[in-house]
């Protein structure tokens, strides 16, 4: 009975009926995303635009990694799980944080 079963899928899947999907680094539009990701998407995209969606597997959810661009430059990349919990914020070109900007020719405090 196994054997038939097996030998039928088998049957199926070479005859192009039986499809699986494939997750592995699988790119979407970003329509494709669920709604619940695409809100904490939107609430942590800043004033850029979604320019690629990759989606994988963790577990037994779903993971979207995103690339938001400022003018055609990526900017920053989040990851979403499909129920909408932000997994993190990566910012590919961070500035530097107000008054940490690098000043080489400080002497203060040098004693002269």
């Amino acid at each position: 009975m196994l054997r038939r079963l097996l030998i039928g899928l088998a049957a199926l899947a070479a005859a192009g009926s039986l499809s699986l999907p494939s997750f592995a680094d699988d790119f979407l539009s970003y329509d494709q995303v669920p709604d619940a990701a695409k809100r904490t998407i939107e609430e942590n995209r800043g004033a850029g635009v979604v320019q690629q969606v990759e989606v994988f597997p963790f577990g037994k959810v779903m993971l979207y990694k995103v690339q938001v661009a400022i003018n055609g430059v990526p900017e920053r990349e989040i990851e979403v799980a499909e129920t909408g919990k932000l997994i993190r914020v990566d910012d590919l070109n961070p500035s530097p944080a107000a008054g940490q900007e690098n000043d080489d020719n400080d002497d203060e405090g040098s004693g002269d």
